[in-house]
């Protein structure tokens, strides 16, 4: 959990003097990304823990269509869908790793959420009209 919470610091705290490449770098942190924890909390009827993961889910929601629109923005000045896709290949990697580790220390379906959040991941940039590799 402590490898996780790092690389997800560095995600976030490393790119955050940039808006854009921050909130690239955090569309990480789907529904996909925190729904086996909800779904634990809701079958060992947590409720604290259920509220919390909901609550993040939808600040998930929240921010992928924000981001949607930023990047949607960003596309119509030339030259910047070069930078943005670099943005993509430089970050992506790391934001799987953090979803690797993460999911790595879930006490059920670890393996099977972190793929279920990596194609979710690269389906939302896909979904932005960025190309991903």
């Amino acid at each position: 959990m402590v490898a996780a919470r790092h690389k997800l610091d560095n995600l976030t705290v490393i790119v955050d003097c940039n808006g854009l490449q921050s909130a690239l770098a955090t569309i990480c942190a789907s529904h996909r990304f925190v729904q086996p924890i909800y779904d634990a909390a809701r079958r060992h009827q947590d409720l604290l823990l259920g509220l919390l993961t909901q609550a993040q889910m939808r600040d998930a929601e929240r921010h992928r269509r924000w981001v949607s629109a930023l990047v949607q923005m960003a596309l119509s000045v030339d030259g910047n869908r070069a930078v943005l896709e670099s943005w993509c290949a430089r970050w992506l990697p790391l934001g799987e790793a953090a979803i690797d580790a993460w999911c790595a220390a879930l006490p059920e379906d670890g393996a099977g959420a972190a793929v279920r959040a990596r194609a979710a991941l690269r389906a939302f940039v896909a979904s932005t009209g960025l190309g991903v590799a």
